[in-house]
């Protein structure tokens, strides 16, 4: 194997791990919340964000 099949399979190998990881934590519950993770409002009903506009900020942005 020569360096650019070793940095292929370094490729590969990070990929399937991506993959993976994305997998487990999409089949972990999404936390309730009883303030808004962008703004600290108070939330209704365990919603992460008071309204759209955080929801979007929150994406956008990450947490602050």
């Amino acid at each position: 194997m020569d360096e650019v099949d070793v940095a292929n399979a370094q490729v590969e190998m990070n990929e399937k791990r991506s993959i993976r990881y994305a997998r487990q934590m999409a089949n972990k519950p999404i936390p309730k919340s009883e303030t808004c993770l962008w703004c600290g409002s108070e939330t209704v009903d365990g919603a992460r964000w008071c309204d759209r506009d955080c929801c979007n900020h929150w994406e956008r942005y990450g947490s602050q």
